[in-house]
């Protein structure tokens, strides 16, 4: 993801309809958004989204590092891991 061309303001994964915001790359450009989300108590990771230039990693773009249910498992719980 680093090696794409940095004139986007998020780079992020997506699998299926979900975003995996915590994977993603974000540009300095995204403060004043994310400032004006949490103003509104809008604490949703990708509540800031809406606007900005966003570039895709698509699941078949994440298929070339591994499976993407591997790669974006969620763990909440140890048993999650087990």
């Amino acid at each position: 993801m680093c090696s794409i061309e940095h004139n986007f303001d998020i780079i992020v994964p997506r699998i299926g309809e979900w975003y995996q915001p915590l994977h993603a790359i974000y540009s300095h450009r995204c403060g004043e958004a994310i400032r004006k989300s949490i103003e509104k108590k809008n604490y949703k990771m990708t509540g800031f989204y809406n606007g900005m230039n966003i570039r895709i990693i698509t699941e078949d773009e994440v298929h070339r590092f591994g499976n993407p249910e591997i790669i974006f498992k969620n763990v909440n719980f140890r048993e999650d891991i087990e």
